[in-house]
């Protein structure tokens, strides 16, 4: 990448360059010494909050940060995983800067999307509750038991899939049921008899295979139409439909996912699945009954039978909006635990629930999530579903 980064650095007035992911961390530098590693972190990192700040703000994706000081100027060139920041002086020609600049970006951001591809973890060759142990660094796989033919049906899937190594997990209300075994006590709506799963988009044509040898149909209309989101499929056999998720769930708020299947084996991890459920503003019995599940079966911690909340903060601190909604419906699950559960239950969903809402609330916030707090509850913090 620093090839790349010499481009650059060969227009006049150039001093040097560097690029860093959208953390802050610099990836790639070529710079004199004097420019040092933890000061083009701070530079980074304010970058990367300001062109969140002002996305909020303005409602628009931002182009260049220009920054001209007395003896010296930054120009800063945001990409989808982060940003190029060039070094040089106050008169440098801009315009043959952009021009060599802006190819230079786009190969670098296809060089990162290359690299990312490259480094994706493969999915496990078999998934079932009966696999045999890991190598024993490795986290063993929580078993599973399929309580009824929906949960069935999407083990054979996310099995089938894995393989062919196709890291597919299953979502929703289908996944609390085979996580929680709390979740029995609550009897399946209508709306909950469907598979939901989430795959990668780039892998979709293969899952469809995947599908089709197991005699799942695809609504070929409907796949059309949101191939770049979501797909649709009927199970006749099973007499259930299926819709999977690409990259990342939608509603209220959008979680990505894309990088998270190779968390767990069968499911999301628990943090993303209980995400799901907390991100609805208009909050239905049965989604506060999936998070009661959620809290009273499982510890806040590390691992796959736990909660994670560095996931949880993760997502809320970058923003506003998801920390308003879910420390809301955290609220709120602790206000209904005593009435749903038993007592001992219920003091596990209290503590659990009150624990996060500390987490959340007392960890940095990004600069986006500061700008957006300004305006609070007098814009909508939250997108409206179809």
């Amino acid at each position: 990448m620093e090839s790349l980064l010499s481009d650059i650095n060969a227009v006049i007035g150039v001093s040097g360059s560097f690029v860093a992911d959208k953390k802050g961390h610099i990836l790639a530098r070529a710079l004199p010494s004097v420019y040092d590693a933890p000061s083009l972190e701070v530079v980074a990192r304010t970058m990367m909050q300001t062109f969140a700040g002002l996305e909020t703000a303005r409602r628009r994706k931002v182009g260049d940060i220009d920054l001209v000081f007395g003896e010296g100027r930054l120009i800063v060139k945001p990409f989808g995983e982060g940003c190029v920041g060039i070094v040089c002086v106050p008169r440098i020609n801009v315009a043959l800067v952009n021009l060599t600049a802006n190819v230079t970006v786009r190969k670098i951001h296809d060089a990162l999307k290359e690299r990312a591809a490259a480094s994706e973890p493969a999915a496990p060759a078999a998934v079932s509750p009966t696999v045999a142990p890991p190598p024993a660094e490795a986290a063993a796989p929580v078993a599973l038991t399929p309580r009824s033919p929906r949960e069935a049906a999407a083990l054979a899937i996310v099995q089938s899939a894995a393989e062919r190594n196709l890291p597919v997990r299953v979502m929703g209300d289908t996944a609390v049921r085979l996580r929680c075994p709390t979740a029995e006590r609550f009897p399946a709506g209508e709306d909950d008899e469907i598979i939901e799963l989430v795959a990668r988009s780039r892998q979709a044509p293969d899952l469809e295979r995947v599908l089709a040898q197991r005699g799942i149909t695809a609504d070929s209309r409907f796949n059309m139409l949101h191939a770049s989101e979501r797909l649709r499929f009927v199970d006749a056999a099973a007499r259930l439909p299926i819709e999977v998720f690409l990259n990342a769930f939608e509603e209220y708020h959008r979680l990505e996912l894309a990088d998270r299947l190779g968390a767990d084996d069968v499911t999301l991890p628990l943090a993303d699945v209980l995400l799901l459920q907390l991100q609805r503003v208009e909050f239905t019995p049965q989604d506060q009954k999936r998070i009661l599940a959620l809290l009273a079966d499982h510890d806040l911690g590390p691992g796959k039978d736990a909660i994670d909340p560095a996931r949880m903060v993760e997502v809320c601190a970058d923003d506003w909006g998801w920390t308003k909604t879910v420390t809301m419906n955290l609220e709120k699950a602790t206000a209904a635990a005593p009435a749903s559960l038993s007592a001992e239950a219920a003091g596990l969903v209290v503590a659990r629930a009150r624990r996060l809402i500390q987490l959340i609330d007392e960890a940095p916030k990004s600069l986006g999530w500061n700008v957006r707090a300004r305006l609070g509850e007098r814009r909508p913090w939250y997108n409206v579903p179809e």
